[in-house]
Parts: structure tokens; sequence; C-alpha cells
């Protein structure tokens, strides 16, 4: 390029005169099909993630709330149908669900010492 033009002022170029031009056309549908392509896929990786996210909800309440609560309601009904040697519950945690298989445990323990009692007279 220096050779052909000189290493001075733009190479020799002089004014109005048509070095090279390059004019690239692209219709408007292609980015926006590009657009649509790429929204569709964010939604779709979004509902992904919110479906799974959903999932896993629902199965951390359904071990610390709805399993402890479905087996506390058998003992409590197998104690209230007079079965009152069922075993207690077993208490893990800290959490309410622990604080009330803490207490049934107690009031279970009660009854049976009042029954004993009942029966000895």
């Amino acid at each position: 390029m220096i050779a052909r033009y000189g290493s001075s002022n733009g190479f020799g170029w002089k004014e109005n005169e048509v070095i090279g031009a390059q004019v690239i056309s692209l219709p408007l549908s292609v980015p926006l099909e590009i657009a649509r392509r790429e929204f569709r896929t964010l939604l779709i990786y979004l509902g992904i993630i919110f479906l799974a996210s959903l999932a896993v909800l629902n199965l951390a309440l359904y071990l610390t709330i709805a399993k402890p609560a479905a087996r506390l309601s058998d003992l409590a009904n197998r104690i209230s149908l007079g079965e009152l040697d069922v075993p207690e519950l077993p208490v893990k945690g800290r959490d309410e669900i622990a604080d009330l298989a803490e207490a049934f445990n107690r009031m279970r323990r009660s009854l049976v010492t009042a029954m004993k009692m009942i029966g000895d007279q």
C-alpha cells in the first residue's frame, strides 16, 4: 500500500476519489427472526428452571412438613382407636414439627400412665 500510494496524507488519495466501497444489505427479517428464536430459547430455559425449582421446593416441603405430619396423624388415629402400644415418634431437628412430635410423645406417655392408673383401680 505504501509503495503504491506513498507514505503521506492517506497514501496519496485524492479528494472525491473512490478507493473502494462495500455495501452490505441485510433484510430486517433476519435479525428479527434471530431475536425471536433467542427469546423463545430464553423463555424455555426460564420455564425449565422454574419447574425444577418448583419440584425441589415441593419435595422439600413434603419431606419436612407433609410426611412428618402424616406420620403424626397416623399415630394419633391409632391411639384414638385404643392402640396404646404404638412407638414414640422420632424427634429430629429443632423446628415446629419436632416440637409437635415431642408434645405428642409426652401426651402419649401421659395417656398410657393414666390408663394404667385407671386399670389398677
